[in-house]
């Protein structure tokens, strides 16, 4: 019903008559893959398009998540749908639907109560708006202290543009928001108004409040895969009002104010106050309000983001916390150089933020709380060169907290220096060469002394990672590439070492301009350390770190990773994308703690097969 009068609201805005097109404005606007245009076009008879993706995957033998759960969450497909429809050019409607590898049958109610389900109708200059979004949608402001709509990203760019409200596809996180937007500009006047209200999945305290910590939204997909899970199911929302203003002086510079309150149904009070629970958000309401900068002074770009927030709630003590970023960055064709520098207090919160950082990835440096630092860069780039060279140091200055004795865990210390080099010896032959070192703090877990009791220390622990490529291109119908890749990771107060190598061979060739098959496969020797596969396509051009329905790292000695893809156009609608790929899981898993069941043990150690199916149709 919801659907229907929204379908028909739509249809009456999408019939009123269009704005005057402005002087000047180009008439060959494209739309982008989120279908999203990028320029004002002229008003156009009603007409009807869009794209249709179906996706689908399989692993056999069923896995650890399989076995612990109840027959009736044991489904072993994964399930995708995204649909997009444009009516004429300033109306686009839209849906996803998906259930992971496990969960309930694929019914319509079990994928809205139980699956990931998302929705959004956009509206272009309608009225006095010239863009609105209704159902699921994205934000990213200034440097995404308050907003930022690429919370799952491997590598967060060195800055981030501010873009226009839009339609959230996204099957793979669930940081963003559900609600209503509107974007109006006047001049060199920008104003975006926008609310939200989203059910959050939790576990909860024996007094009903929330016992987690929010950031960990940003992983939880709000998929439902087990009774514990169940359990947690939209047991609480966070509602938010907010606004951003903005003033543009010129083309390229602009200067910006952001400001959101969020409110939660449920007092958030997680009941782990040990490590990185010591400061994590406690309250029922939280603020984040936000002022940002982007000027030109000839090649050099100077933008920054400063933020604050505060937060508040029944029997919990307010906390307050700023943050800033700001950075440096100068184009000087061939080369770019960068320099960002960023302070987030410990008790900074800002749910929908990412900041610049010690790394994207991980805990808890993936988030803008309790860390200072810089992060530098350098790109040459030419035709037939091609050289990076990244380096971050970050202080956590807060310590964690306490453990199970009364030692507190002292502040912690991190930094990276990246590098990779690509050369082009001909036009048809590439030769790239990459290394990475990190140095951390990590708590390692001591035996239990006199006392019986166990407890933590802090250590420092260094990875090496290193990478040599090839690739060659014939012709233009096959290529072929060879990467060797090796990880140390060393714990010096431990006298511990940990090693592993890996040897990947690529072979890609179009014997058809509609057909396209790709060979990849992997041998690894890897008793400790983690290695990991690099970006490896998931799906049709989507890129992802780590493997679906597999190790997720290449681990133990020997083992073997191998797939096959096969992508066929058909006519000029539709695309057919399929892969088949088999980890072979080796036999010596003495270094890998995984078995509590005879029958786990078994699912763990047999090659598992996994097939993938994409279809794409668009008219």
């Amino acid at each position: 019903m919801k659907l229907g009068i929204l379908f028909c609201v739509v249809l009456n805005l999408c019939m009123r008559p269009a704005l005057a097109q402005e002087e000047g404005v180009s008439l060959n606007a494209t739309l982008t893959e989120e279908g999203v245009l990028e320029e004002h076009v002229p008003r156009i008879p009603l007409g009807v398009k869009g794209d249709f993706c179906l996706r689908m995957r399989n692993v056999n033998p069923r896995g650890t998540t399989l076995l612990h759960t109840e027959p009736k969450f044991q489904n072993n497909t994964y399930y995708y749908n995204r649909t997009r429809l444009w009516l004429g050019e300033r109306v686009h409607l839209g849906w996803l639907l998906k259930r992971g590898s496990a969960g309930p049958a694929v019914t319509w109610g079990n994928v809205q109560s139980m699956g990931v389900f998302k929705y959004a109708v956009q509206i272009k200059e309608t009225g006095a708006f010239d863009n609105m979004v209704a159902g699921n949608y994205r934000l990213c402001y200034g440097q995404g202290l308050v907003f930022y709509d690429a919370l799952g990203e491997f590598v967060r760019a060195a800055k981030v543009n501010t873009r226009k409200p839009k339609p959230d596809y996204t099957s793979g996180n669930n940081g963003y928001l559900k609600g209503l937007v509107v974007q109006a500009s006047r001049g060199i006047f920008s104003a975006d108004i926008f609310s939200s209200q989203k059910a959050l999945d939790g576990e909860l305290n024996p007094d009903g409040s929330v016992n987690m910590d929010l950031y960990q939204l940003r992983e939880s997909l709000g998929e439902v895969q087990d009774e514990s899970g169940l359990e947690a199911n939209d047991t609480f929302y966070e509602r938010i009002f907010g606004a951003r203003f903005s003033c543009g002086f010129s083309e390229k510079s602009r200067v910006g104010l952001t400001g959101a309150q969020s409110f939660f149904s449920r007092l958030v009070n997680p009941e782990e106050t040990s490590y990185s629970y010591a400061h994590v958000y406690r309250g029922k309401r939280n603020s984040v309000t936000g002022a940002d900068f982007d000027f030109y002074c000839q090649n050099v770009n100077f933008f920054g983001e400063l933020a604050h927030s505060w937060s508040t709630g029944p029997g919990i003590d307010a906390q307050k916390g700023m943050a800033w970023t700001v950075t440096s960055l100068l184009k000087e064709k061939p080369m770019a150089l960068w320099v960002s520098l960023f302070d987030y207090d410990a008790h900074f919160f800002s749910p929908h933020g990412k900041g610049v950082s010690f790394e994207v990835l991980g805990n808890p440096e993936a988030v803008p709380d309790n860390q200072r630092g810089m992060v530098a860069g350098w790109i040459f780039d030419r035709s037939s060169y091609y050289c990076q060279i990244n380096y971050a140091l970050a202080k956590f200055p807060r310590a964690l907290g306490k453990g199970q004795t009364t030692t507190p865990v002292h502040a912690s210390f991190g930094r990276q220096i990246y590098v990779e080099n690509r050369y082009a010896l001909v036009d048809s032959f590439d030769v790239y060469f990459r290394c990475q070192r990190k140095d951390r703090d990590v708590l390692v877990l001591r035996t239990p002394n006199e006392a019986g009791a166990a407890f933590r220390q802090q250590v420092s622990q260094t990875t090496d990672r290193f990478r040599v490529q090839f690739k060659w291109h014939p012709s233009g119908w096959v290529r072929y590439l060879m990467r060797w890749e090796s990880r140390i990771e060393r714990t010096p107060s431990e006298g511990e070492r940990a090693s592993g190598r890996s040897l990947m061979g690529d072979v890609q060739y179009r014997p058809t301009q509609d057909l396209m098959l790709n060979a990849r496969v992997y041998f690894f020797n890897s008793p400790q350390a983690y290695l990991t596969t690099g970006s490896e396509e998931i799906w049709d051009n989507i890129y992802y770190f780590q493997l679906a329905g597999g190790l997720g790292s290449l681990r133990g000695t020997p083992g073997s990773r191998y797939y096959f893809i096969v992508q066929q156009n058909i006519g000029t609608q539709m695309k057919v994308w399929m892969k088949y790929d088999v980890n072979r899981r080796p036999k010596d898993l003495s270094a890998i703690q995984v078995s509590q069941t005879l029958q786990e043990t078994k699912a763990f150690a047999a090659a598992r097969h996994g097939f993938h199916l994409q279809i794409d149709y668009k008219w």
